[in-house]
């Protein structure tokens, strides 16, 4: 079963990320993280990120134009690897210069070692992303979404 320093470690970090207290969300990640969005989320957007700081600076220039997420766990399903854990979550919050709602839902695989996590893999449904952006969004590393 998955360690409850595991779980909570997911817990803290999406609540930290969710109301934009970045210090907090990256002592959750190994300073190697491995991040995967499986399905190309718009144009410009990597699939893959490697890097704890890499992650934090992206995120944090591309939710600077959204009021936090508030995120909220939908289910925290637990594996026979105590180091793994699927979780679903959503988001719910709005994206500023269109005034537009953003609220998706989420699927994760994550690994953990010493209760940081070393690998996330998100499924996230990219067609609410365009929604509330626009079908003509592009996403830079040092703009975010525009």
């Amino acid at each position: 079963m998955t360690t409850p320093a595991n779980r909570a470690a997911f817990v803290a970090m999406l609540d930290a990320l969710g109301s934009k207290d970045y210090d907090t969300f990256e002592r959750h990640l190994d300073a190697d993280l491995v991040c995967e969005w499986p399905y190309v989320v718009m144009d410009g957007f990597p699939t893959r990120m490697t890097g704890a700081r890499r992650l934090r600076d992206a995120l944090e220039v591309s939710w600077a134009k959204f009021t936090p997420y508030n995120y909220r766990i939908v289910n925290l399903h637990d594996l026979t690897d105590p180091d793994m854990l699927i979780a679903e979550y959503s988001s719910h919050g709005t994206y500023l210069p269109r005034n537009a709602p953003y609220e998706n839902l989420y699927i994760a695989v994550l690994k953990f070692s010493n209760a940081r996590i070393t690998y996330w893999r998100e499924y996230v449904n990219p067609l609410v992303t365009l929604n509330a952006l626009g079908p003509d969004a592009v996403w830079s590393e040092d703009k975010g979404a525009e």
